[in-house]
């Protein structure tokens, strides 16, 4: 697959910004340069950088300066530039996307990400490719937005027992009636939801990562909202030794404290998320793509999905790796990844044979062929020892081998090997 040549990404970031974007990074650059360089003569190092350098550096200045303004962005979607379009390997549009290391906190995206358009989705223009793709963002960045906003705070009782009480994401849907203790907001799926604010609160409104007054969210609107819950401090606190034995309680909803509107329509949100995939760097081998895709867990299969590899070491070092099959035996497989690079990854037990033979009949019934074989695309989970050959993977390494889908039309619940 051929790679998007920087210069010419760069064009097409600055010809599809908007010009509030534009006006920003322009003010950015200006506050840059009367910061950082007062005296003139220190700031001529940078004309000696060549053109891509040149470009890059401004790049990266706006982004780690945007929390100098953030007051007046504050919404990472803003960040989401179109650099490239392609049709790769399998024959797929694939669109190249910055920005995406301003979507989410607790995620280390990359700068530059890739997004897939599925085999059946109806025909998409640029800018709504872009739109499913800020949508993605808009999603990731509020995964932390109740928790910088609603602190998670702890209390104890009499007893010594202690609670948590947080705020999260709750119901995502059409806004139909909105005041200061109460709302009613009719999900995807269902039927329309009535809910209260806690005793003694009232909602507070946001809208592109700023708070606005409650007449600003209107009745037709897509709202995020978010509640407060609370739970014991052992729900937190167990160890992970314990997991398997210990029994969690049910958070107790608390009531609504907030509602975010959405900065497009509901569809962006959910049944037009399907027509992408996302293709982030894989972890452990950042030299190489991962497409995160739906999948069917081949091995280990021994107690059903989600089962263990009793063979597993905890390596030091986690990688994950995706690509084709390209030879199989009943327990080693050769895999290509999207760069080309061959990784031999072996399994005990004769898994692939197992899984082939036990395992994909009842997928069959549903219309889905389920088998490994030359051509299949797999994903692989695996721990590696310190200064050892990535691509060599042994049974002791292997977390999990997934077989990769492409889920198609969730209307007509079609699906295929990826």
């Amino acid at each position: 697959m051929n790679d998007v040549r920087f210069d010419a990404t760069l064009v097409a970031a600055a010809k599809r910004r908007s010009d509030d974007t534009n006006t920003f990074a322009t003010t950015t650059m200006k506050r840059i340069t009367a910061i950082a360089s007062p005296d003139p003569k220190p700031r001529r190092w940078i004309f000696r950088l060549h053109k891509p350098a040149l470009a890059l550096a401004a790049f990266v200045a706006v982004v780690l300066l945007g929390s100098a303004v953030y007051a007046a962005v504050h919404f990472a979607p803003a960040f989401i530039q179109m650099l490239g379009k392609e049709k790769n390997s399998r024959g797929a549009t694939e669109y190249s996307v910055s920005g995406f290391m301003q979507c989410a906190e607790r995620n280390s995206e990359p700068a530059t990400n890739r997004f897939e358009i599925k085999s059946d989705a109806p025909h998409l223009s640029d800018d709504e490719v872009h739109k499913i793709i800020q949508a993605k963002c808009e999603l990731k960045w509020l995964e932390t937005f109740p928790e910088n906003h609603w602190p998670k705070q702890s209390t104890s009782d009499r007893k010594g027992g202690k609670t948590v009480t947080y705020a999260r994401l709750d119901v995502l849907g059409t806004l139909d009636s909105l005041s200061p203790n109460a709302l009613t907001i009719t999900p995807p799926y269902t039927g329309t939801k009535p809910f209260m604010t806690q005793h003694g609160e009232t909602i507070k409104t946001y809208a592109s990562g700023e708070e606005v007054n409650l007449s600003a969210i209107k009745k037709g609107d897509a709202v995020f909202t978010i509640a407060r819950f609370s739970e014991p401090a052992n729900n937190w606190d167990t160890p992970p030794s314990r997991m398997g034995t210990f029994q969690p309680e049910q958070p107790k909803p608390l009531g609504i404290v907030g509602v975010f509107k959405l900065s497009l329509p509901l569809a962006y949100y959910t049944e037009k998320q399907s027509y992408i995939t996302e293709i982030p760097e894989c972890e452990g081998n950042t030299d190489e793509l991962c497409p995160q895709t739906p999948s069917i867990d081949v091995y280990p299969r021994t107690g059903g999905e989600g089962a263990t590899n009793p063979y597993h070491h905890d390596y030091a070092v986690y990688r994950e790796i995706s690509g084709e099959v390209t030879t199989l035996t009943s327990d080693t497989l050769t895999l290509k990844s999207r760069s080309g690079k061959l990784y031999s990854v072996t399994v005990g037990d004769d898994g692939f044979e197992a899984y082939n033979r036990d395992f994909t009949a009842p997928y069959a019934q549903d219309g889905i062929d389920a088998h490994l074989k030359v051509g299949s695309r797999v994903a692989i989970r695996y721990t590696q020892p310190k200064e050892s050959d990535p691509t060599k993977i042994s049974k002791d390494q292997v977390q999990m081998v997934s077989l990769q889908l492409e889920a198609l039309n969730p209307k007509q619940g079609s699906v295929k090997q990826y």
